[in-house]
Formats: C-alpha cells, structure tokens, sequence
C-alpha cells in the first residue's frame, strides 16, 4: 500500500502534496502447481530425499527403505530398500530405481552379509553439482568372518551417471580392527552407521563425509569423519550417564567458531532423556569444543532436542547459525508434541555458541498438536532472491498427520522468528487434486532438501518427503518482481482559491496526477523488456475521511484499474478535483491521505492462472510473486 499525504499550509491556502510508499509481498513457493511423485506402496518412500543436479541434468533423489530391490537376488531384496531418481521435468509421477546399486552388492549373498530390512535409503545426500551421491542402509548387517553377524551399517556413493563409485563402511573397519571376542554392542557390534549423514565438498579437502552411528559403545554414538584419507571418530564418553544417547543421529557441518575454518555438531537426542548436541571446531577434532544446551528448562525432557541439525548464515555475517529441533517439546501438557526450534550463534564476547531465538510453528492449540515441528530442518539458500538465505523447516504429523512446511526468512538480523511462509498438506492436495491426482498426503515435511533450482528459473526449489503415503512433492519457486511507482502532482502547489474546473455546473479545484510504474525481477533472467505482467492498481483518494476529492474519470475517489506492466517505465494521467461540503467549503483539515494498492489478479479475466486439469508440468516463469 502507497500512501500520499497532501500537507496543508493553512497560510498559503494551498497544499504540499508529499509521496510516501510502503510495498505488499506473499512468498514464492508455489503450492498449487506442484511436482509429485509416487512410489511403492508400504516402501516409507519419500524417508530421505536430496536434490541432484548431474551436471547436465535436475534429478529427484528418494530413499525408500523398506522397498524390495529389483536387482538383490533370494530373500536378500525383501524390504532391503532401494534409491530413486525422479525427472522434475517429467508429469509423470513414476521413479526407477538406481538400477548399479546392484554392483555394490554380492549378488549370491555367499552368507557374507544380510540386506533383508538393511533399510537403504534411511538418509542421502549430494557433494554437489555433478559429484557423488551418497546413501546409507543403517541396519545392513555383515557377517564377520562367517561367525558374527554385525549390525554395522554401510552406505554407498553413486557418480553423476548413476552408476557405482565406492563404499563408505566405517564400522566394518572397526571391528576388523577389534579381537573377536570384542565384537558387541559395546564396541561397534550394533553401529548403525548412516543414520547421520553430511557430505562435504571443499576445494582444500575434496570429498569428505560425516557419517553418525548411533550404536557404537553402547549406543552413546559416534560420527566418523573421513579426514585426509584417514578414518576417525568423535571421542565417546563411555560412562554410565551416556548410554542411548544416539549421538550422531543427526549431524551439521558449518562455520560455528570461525569465519574460515568450518566445524561440526552432533546430535544426541536420547541423551540423560533430555537431548544434547556436541560441537567441535574443526573437521579434524575428536574432542567436543561445547555442548548445548547448558541449561534444560522443564518442558525439555524427552523433547527430542537434536534429532535434526542445520547450518545457516542467515544474516551474511561469515558465521553459521545452528538450527536444533526438539519435535517433542511440549508446550503444555495438553499441547503434547508440538515441537520447537532453537537457534544458536557464536557469542564474541563468550567465545561461544548462545541460543539467541527460538522459532515456533502454528500454536493453535488444535492442529499443532503432535506436529513434530523441527522434525526436518534444510538450509535452503536465497529462496526469493533478497540476499540472504532461508530456512525451511518440517512439522510432518500436524493436522491429523498430514503435515506443513514452514520458511522462515534470513535477514540482517538473522532469521525473522515469525515465519513468512505456511504450507498444509491439505493445500498441496488441493492443487493436485484438480489435476485428477487423488492424493492423500501423510507426514508431508518428515525430510526435506532444497538448495538447488530444479526448474532453470534462477530460483532454489523445496524437495518434501511424505513417507507415511510414500509420496514427494516439489514446491517450486516463483520468481519475484519489485513494482516500482511513481507519481508527480500538477501543480505542486495547489491554491485552493483558484477554482477554475466545473463540475456540475460549479467550480472547484483540481489537479493532475501523473501515475507512472514498472517492475524489476530480483533475477533478471527471466523477463525480456517486452515482457508483459498484468498488475491491478488501485487509488483510493481521501481514505480515512468523508471524500473530499474524485476522479474525473468516475466521479468517485477510488479507482481501480488493471495494467500491462512491463520493465519498462508506463505513465497514465489522472485528473482529480476537490469536492466541498453542503455549504462549499472544503475542508482543509486532517491531511488528505491517498492510498495504492496493487496486486496481481491471478484467477482474474485478465490474468487466468495455467488450466487445473493439465496434468504437464506448468512452468512458472510467467506467474511471479511480489516483493
């Protein structure tokens, strides 16, 4: 909304008209256009989900843990799970397995190993565009020696081709390395590796990986780190007071103590039943530098505090934020399960990290109800272009376990805490369902990935897992255009003596406004000059008083109009006159405000949205969000 104040100076009997303005934006992920994609029936498709780009190439990347392989041979492919990979540009909601994983596996078994219920696809993540993809099955088991049966977990890297690279099987190295007669839940015989997962891609290092397992000593849990070629592993505190902890259940990587050395957290969510996360201030540390939080309030036992991790730097300051959720904070005991977010920042006068804002999602006391709000959290860069990246966080069982997705805004002073974006299920089957896709969307936001731009607008999208109904949603972004207005007044100074128009046969005083507009993209890719977007004005004179000016065009004080907008700068004129009361004075005071709205009329004759029932895969490109 614009505002025009017309200052009146009483001793010259004429106004200063002043032009002030204050713009009206929505977000940009589109929810109505979606791309969907549907997997096995009862596989958990739709658990974990990374965005690819190959190079050449967007792809949608779904673990599905409990899908039969179609490459295992015997009772080994039963539930063993598999890797999709989805074509965004693609209407069809059809996926194919990674077809080479099978070349990672012993096809004969030979009694080597068990992959039956091995869970691959539990977690994924990308080196980058064109490098590796990495996949674990946290609950593969290997049988040492023929004797043991280890439940080690192992994950795999597949190249941009999708075809084989390695393995990544830590624990297996442990307990090669242990005697046999120390090959127990004690050491590393239960280590689930993989549940935690983060590949890193630096210049100075190359390919690296963080890999939590939880089960290691005792389930205390442990991340390995892959440094310089040499495998090493967090220090594990082995007292009582640590068992279950699950550290490494989730794990971020990030610029937390320094602008220039990046470090990484582990989350412990079982720990003393409370939860606790440990940092450690660089790659190559073993030994925690801190640990959050380090003070519980009530409301925090069993809140699951670390199950998710993120790193942002939401404020461009060089430092990352660590984003921690607890999805099973409870804010009452009747508002069980709402779940919460905390954000920490390194402190320079405590040379530590503070938790300095706490994010919260929808708390109508009603929906939010078993959310699980900050079960997924995903660093998803500069969504609509202002400069600073956002966060994206999941609450998968809220509404009755269909789920949302909430963005949360970066700025200058970090993450605003209201967020600026809510997305239900129930809205994203609504979309669909016009397109004759009868969907019904369970535990949408239980993963997340975003980061990349799928669609070549210049815009990240948002990747959301539904695994309950095996299904993954692409939101898409819509560009974001600026409008721009101008308006000069003719005269400046008005004399409200000089009463020289008639209107219905008397005379009063009038003057001209020039209304000028255009638009600018926040990526100036997208639109040519010639480019077109219909937006509707709307000018209301004399707001918040009886009207005491009108257009000539209606004789009203509010007018209305949609216009073809374009990058290029449009002028129209607009004639207004003074109207005066029932005996012919005009009132000077209060200051005479103008209002202007605009918006785009989607749905509108002038602007009809792309047709419901076309099931292609609707670009974007023509249909922006304001700023």
């Amino acid at each position: 909304m614009y505002n025009i104040n017309l200052l009146l100076q009483k001793m010259l009997k004429s106004l200063l008209l002043i032009w002030t303005c204050q713009g009206i934006y929505s977000f940009n992920l589109d929810y109505e256009y979606t791309v969907f994609k549907q997997g096995p029936a009862d596989s958990l498709f739709g658990f974990s989900v990374t965005e690819y780009n190959s190079g050449s190439k967007a792809w949608i990347i779904v673990g599905a843990p409990l899908a039969n392989s179609s490459y295992l041979k015997g009772s080994d492919h039963l539930n063993s799970g598999g890797i999709y990979k989805c074509d965004p540009a693609s209407p069809s909601s059809d996926c194919s397995q990674v077809s080479d994983q099978i070349m990672f596996d012993d096809k004969d078994n030979n009694g080597q190993e068990t992959k039956a219920g091995q869970w691959l696809g539990v977690s994924l993540d990308t080196y980058g565009i064109g490098q590796p993809i990495i996949g674990c099955a946290h609950r593969y088991i290997n049988h040492l020696n023929g004797n043991y049966r280890l439940l080690e977990g192992k994950c795999w890297t597949i190249g941009s081709d999708f075809s084989p690279i390695g393995e990544v099987d830590p624990c297996r190295k442990r307990n090669e390395e242990e005697k046999s007669s120390n090959l127990n839940h004690q050491v590393y015989g239960w280590c689930q590796a993989g549940i935690g997962l983060k590949a890193i891609d630096e210049t100075e290092i190359g390919h690296r990986y963080l890999v939590g397992a939880i089960g290691s000593k005792d389930f205390v849990g442990t991340v390995f780190l892959d440094v310089d070629g040499d495998l090493s592993e967090t220090y594990v505190n082995v007292s009582a007071s640590w068992v279950d902890s699950y550290f490494g259940y989730s794990v971020a990587y990030g610029n937390f103590f320094s602008s220039n050395v990046k470090g990484f957290a582990s989350g412990g969510p079982r720990h003393q039943s409370f939860g606790k996360v440990l940092l450690y201030n660089d790659v190559k540390s073993n030994m925690p530098t801190q640990e959050l939080p380090e003070i519980f309030d009530e409301f925090q036992i069993a809140s699951g505090f670390g199950i998710a991790l993120c790193a942002i730097d939401s404020d461009n300051n060089m430092f990352s934020e660590l984003i921690v959720g607890a999805p099973f904070y409870a804010e009452s005991t009747s508002i069980y399960n709402h779940g919460k977010v905390y954000v920490y920042e390194k402190s320079f006068k405590m040379n530590k990290l503070v938790l300095i804002k706490e994010l919260y999602g929808n708390r109508d006391g009603v929906s939010d109800v078993n959310a699980h709000f900050g079960y997924a959290l995903a660093n998803a860069g500069d969504l609509n272009k202002d400069g600073f990246p956002d966060l994206v966080v999941g609450a998968p069982y809220e509404n009755n376990g269909q789920g949302a997705v909430y963005v949360f805004q970066g700025a200058k002073s970090g993450l605003i805490t209201k967020y600026s974006q809510y997305i239900v299920a129930s809205s994203v089957m609504s979309g669909l369902t016009k397109r004759s896709l009868n969907v019904p969307l369970k535990a949408f936001g239980r993963s997340l990935a975003t980061g990349f731009d799928m669609d070549n607008n210049g815009y990240n999208d948002v990747l959301v897992g539904a695994y309950a109904s095996n299904q993954v949603v692409l939101l898409r972004s819509r560009p974001v255009i600026e409008v721009h207005i101008k308006v000069t007044f003719t005269p400046e100074n008005i004399n409200i003596s000089d009463r020289h128009c008639s209107v219905d046969g008397k005379l009063t005083p009038c003057f001209n406004m020039t209304f000028c507009y255009n638009f600018t993209e926040r990526n100036a890719n997208i639109y040519k000059n010639t480019d077109t977007i219909p937006i509707k004005y709307t000018i209301i004179a004399d707001a918040i008083q009886r009207p005491r000016i009108n257009f000539f065009k209606n004789g009203k004080n509010k007018i209305s109009e949609t216009r073809l907008t374009s990058k290029d700068l449009k002028c129209i004129a607009l004639n207004l006159y003074f109207v005066s009361n029932k005996d012919g004075v005009i009132q000077i005071y209060p200051d005479i405000t103008f209002e202007v709205m605009y918006s785009i009329p989607y749905g509108e004759n002038e602007f009809p949205k792309p047709d419901a029932s076309n099931k292609d895969v609707v670009s974007l490109d023509k249909y922006p969000r304001l700023d």
